[in-house]
């Protein structure tokens, strides 16, 4: 319970006036003993206990009418959410909204979204409690912390509206600390709305312990109350990018778009596909057959120019995760190199790199350590290093390469001596008996360069067997993207700076592994290609809120003659002759929520009050004003009161037997 007006909660102790007048009465008489009255007092013991318990009562709904009228007065607010006794009202107000896009999602019964509903239910609370309190908004999306004069213009700011992007609670909680620490907020509380998704919370992020260490160590108080609006996401499927590719069929370009269609349900269905390219729209049906269908649509382009596209699913519970975006850039030819002394590994990575030259308008070639000042390193979209280790003037051409933004894998090399490369270090070779080896147990099928192919099937990863490997010394910086059965790595990855390295603990050559076959290599080496050859391309695809624009983004103007921003929005963007898709970040798919009892131990000492959404239909007012029933308290004491000071009757035979004695 909170009170709007807690200064008069000190006119509490007048509710002892009825006792304090009790007693002040008796100070008026003096007893004087006599003896007649012993008998009397005798007689009529059992009537006096009565009497006094006839008078404590009397007296004690005296004092509880004063007390509820006082209260009355306080104007106490009372909910789950704002349910704390006696809880001042606080200085300062921040709101931290999460504006993610999964708060967009609509409830059939309700007709609003997640975050519609929070903002109805935020500024109703902030104007119940009047002018006391600042009231500040920090939102998810990373703007400048903005001060809400009126908190029923709450839902129509711009800094309240839906995004694309994602939310960090760590990093919005950080940004709190800061407000706090810089503005000296006095009492402040926390005022959370969020759809409890786990990517959003990262529960086991290290952060959490001493953000709410520090909240706890200020000298003003900090309290947290959390709307929690995890309704399930019923009716709503989404559509996420796997990738594109252009080639050449026939003599004619043509785009190959692979997408993800996810849906609650796994029975067959039919649905259309809108697409857009280039301003043109066309429509095409896809089968689903399963929850998660892998789609890839064929797309003849117009020539050899660069362009950007659409392709969208009909609507559903959330409209915001209906569409994806691609650019593609004008025709060029892509390039990798090979880093190796020779060999059949060597010429296998090589073919791999451009299995089809003229219709992926894709080159390969070998080069040895020494000729690496020969290679046009900004052209490269791939450099695979299969060889010893690396001297101090080839270690500076990769990682010149790496802080451009390229794609480098290393293979291990033929010799048995541990070898160094870049963070990290080649330990020896694990070669296994004639008739055993080892097979890759567990990978990531989602994305990546194992992840599954356009018709929905995995990699054929499971029959691959390896009869020697090399174990890795990475110190834990590398991501373990597939391990074998026994838990080691088969190939790891590490975003390092703008570049990403590969390592692939096994070699494709017959006596190590059947990775020479072809059917895992080729995919694998051709994702690995498609994401160095972006940062080459004209067209860029990234994430919403993960891309920042590098030269402001009042100059990226969307393609679709849109009001869009690039910082928030998904769409297709152009910025003179570059072309640039932003789509929702992939973390906004995983529709895992963390526990109520889980946030609770995230804040540590600090005092959380949860508020979780009811169903729909229920009462879902985040507190209320109950003056009225400590009103109705004060009225039933005072009856209760006038009903126990009334004349008791005498009965009627009482009055006739007395007459006639």
């Amino acid at each position: 319970m909170t009170f709007i007006q807690p200064l008069l909660l000190f006119a509490l102790p007048l509710a002892l006036l009825p006792v304090i007048i009790h007693f002040l009465n008796r100070l008026r008489y003096r007893t004087r003993e006599w003896a007649a009255m012993m008998f009397l007092i005798a007689v009529s013991k059992s009537s006096t206990r009565h009497a006094r318990l006839r008078e404590f009562l009397i007296l004690l709904f005296r004092c509880l009418a004063i007390a509820a009228l006082i209260l009355a007065l306080t104007r106490p607010l009372t909910g789950g959410w704002l349910g704390w006794a006696f809880s001042p009202t606080p200085d300062t107000i921040l709101v931290l909204l999460d504006r993610s896009l999964s708060m967009s999602s609509v409830n059939a019964q309700r007709g609003v979204s997640k975050q519609q509903h929070a903002l109805k239910l935020l500024s109703d609370a902030a104007e119940d409690l009047g002018s006391r309190s600042r009231m500040v908004l920090l939102d998810s999306a990373g703007g400048d912390p903005h001060e809400i004069a009126e908190p029923s213009l709450l839902a129509t700011l711009s800094l309240t509206q839906p995004t694309d992007t994602a939310t960090s609670l760590p990093s919005m909680l950080q940004r709190a600390l800061d407000f706090i620490v810089e503005r000296k907020t006095g009492r402040t509380e926390l005022w959370i709305a969020s759809d409890m998704r786990r990517e959003d919370w990262q529960p086991d992020s290290d952060r959490w312990h001493h953000l709410t260490e520090q909240l706890d160590a200020l000298a003003q108080p900090v309290t947290v109350r959390l709307l929690a609006l995890n309704w399930p996401d019923a009716g709503n499927g989404s559509i996420a990018l796997s990738g594109i590719v252009r080639q050449m069929a026939s003599g004619n370009p043509e785009l190959y778009v692979s997408f993800e269609i996810a849906r609650d349900t796994a029975d067959e269905d039919v649905i259309p596909l809108s697409m857009n390219l280039n301003g043109i729209r066309s429509q095409a049906d896809v089968v689903l057959s399963s929850q998660f269908t892998r789609h890839t649509q064929r797309i003849p382009l117009p020539g050899d120019a660069g362009g950007w596209g659409s392709v969208s699913i009909p609507a559903d519970a959330n409209e915001r995760d209906n569409t994806i975006y691609f650019a593609y850039g004008e025709r060029s030819t892509v390039s990798a190199a090979v880093i190796a002394d020779g060999g059949f590994s060597a010429d296998r990575l090589r073919i791999s790199c451009a299995p089809a030259p003229e219709a992926l308008d894709q080159t390969s070639r070998i080069v040895t350590p020494v000729g690496l000042g020969a290679i046009a390193w900004d052209a490269l979209a791939l450099a695979i290093w299969q060889t010893g280790q690396p001297g101090p003037s080839q270690k500076e051409y990769l990682q010149a390469y790496l802080a451009k933004g390229g794609v480098l894998a290393f293979f291990p090399p033929r010799t048995s001596t541990p070898q160094h490369g870049l963070g990290f270090e080649w330990g020896p070779v694990q070669t296994l008996g004639a008739d055993e080896a080892e097979t890759v147990a567990v990978w990531n099928n989602r994305d990546g360069p194992l992840a599954d192919v356009a018709s929905g099937d995995p990699l054929p990863l499971a029959e691959l067997q390896v009869r020697r490997y090399r174990t890795v010394n990475h110190g834990g910086d590398f991501q373990v993207v597939a391990h074998f059965t026994n838990g080691d790595p088969f190939l790891l990855r590490l975003r390092d700076g703008g570049g990403t390295i590969y390592l692939c603990t096994t070699q494709p050559d017959p006596a190590w592994s059947t990775l020479s076959d072809g059917f895992v290599l080729v995919p694998m080496i051709q994702r690995m290609m498609q994401e160095g050859g972006a940062r080459l391309s004209d067209a860029m695809i990234a994430a919403c809120g993960d891309w920042s624009p590098p030269n402001g983004a009042e100059t990226w103007r969307p393609a679709d003659a849109s009001l869009k921003d690039p910082r928030v929005e998904a769409g297709v963007y152009r910025h003179e002759n570059t072309w640039l898709a932003l789509n929702r970040p992939s973390r906004e798919d995983a529709t895992a929520t963390v526990p109520a009892d889980d946030v609770d131990t995230l804040f540590g000492r600090l005092r959380v009050r949860i508020w979780e959404e009811p169903e729909a239909g229920t009462n879902a007012s985040l507190q209320a004003e109950i003056w009225r029933m400590f009103l109705y308290c004060m009225l039933i004491s005072l009856l209760l009161e006038a009903l126990l000071i009334l004349p008791r009757r005498t009965k009627r035979s009482s009055i006739t037997a007395r007459a006639t004695a």
